[in-house]
C-alpha cells in the first residue's frame, strides 16, 4: 500500500509570524551593514553564494544551555547577479557548562560555497559536520579572508559573548515557507526551481541586498 505525504500543516499565525521574520531580517541587515565593526561582511557580501539572516537567536541556561531562532535564506543568482526569494529556517544547539544568565542575539551567515547553499536545500543540515564554520572577523578583517562553507557574523548583548554555530542543527521551517508563499513548497522549489510566487513583503529585504553590492 502506498503512502502519500500530507501537506504542510498551515496555522492561521504562520503567515503573519514569515511576514514579521522577514521583517527583522530586514532591521538585523540593515544594522550589519549600518555597524562599523562589521566592513568585512559588508564588503564580502556579494562574494556569498547565500546569506542566512537569524534576526533572533535566544539562548537561555542554567548547567544546561539552549539557543536557537527562526532565520531566513537567500541565494545569489551570479549570472543574474540577484537575489532569490527568502526560505525559512530555524536553527537549534545545545551546551553543557556552568552557565547562568539569558542573552539575545542576532546573526547572519555568509554562505560561501555552492556545496553549502546545496546542504542547505536538505531537511536538516549540522554545522560542523555539513559544512564547515568559521567566525568573521571584526571590522576590515585581517589580509587573509576565512576559508569555510559558512562564516558567521553575530551581535548580542547579554551575559554570553556571541554565538557559537559549530554543532547546531538547521531545519527547514516548512509551515512558514507553505504560509509565506501560499502553497506546499520546498526550499529547493524556492531558491532553485523559483517556483514559488514572489511575495512582494520581499521587495525590501532584496533592495537592501541589490544596494550593497553596489556600495
Amino acid at each position: 500500500i502506498g503512502l502519500v505525504a500530507p501537506p504542510v500543516p498551515v496555522r492561521a499565525d504562520d503567515a503573519a509570524d514569515a511576514k514579521a521574520l522577514i521583517d527583522q531580517a530586514e532591521t538585523t541587515l540593515k544594522d550589519f551593514l549600518n555597524d562599523p565593526d562589521m566592513k568585512w561582511f559588508a564588503g564580502h557580501l556579494q562574494e556569498a553564494k547565500g546569506v542566512l539572516i537569524l534576526p533572533k537567536l535566544t539562548k537561555g541556561a542554567f548547567l544546561f544551555g539552549l539557543e536557537g531562532g527562526n532565520g531566513v535564506l537567500l541565494a545569489r543568482d551570479e549570472k543574474a547577479g540577484t537575489w532569490s526569494e527568502p526560505a525559512f529556517y530555524e536553527t537549534s544547539t545545545a551546551s553543557f557548562g556552568l552557565q547562568a544568565g539569558a542573552q539575545t542575539s542576532e546573526s547572519i551567515l555568509l554562505v560561501m560555497t555552492q556545496k553549502a547553499v546545496d546542504s542547505l536545500l536538505a531537511n536538516k543540515i549540522k554545522f560542523g559536520v555539513d559544512g564547515s564554520v568559521a567566525i568573521g572577523p571584526k571590522g576590515m578583517g585581517a589580509d587573509t579572508s576565512p576559508t569555510a562553507d559558512f562564516v558567521t557574523f553575530t551581535r548580542a548583548k547579554g551575559l554570553f559573548a556571541g554565538a557559537s554555530f559549530d554543532g547546531a542543527s538547521v531545519r527547514t521551517k516548512d509551515e512558514y515557507n507553505s504560509a509565506y508563499y501560499g502553497g506546499d513548497v520546498r526550499p529547493s522549489d524556492i531558491i532553485v526551481a523559483h517556483k514559488a510566487k514572489p511575495n512582494p513583503n520581499s521587495k525590501e529585504l532584496h533592495g537592501m541586498l541589490a544596494a550593497a553590492g553596489k556600495q
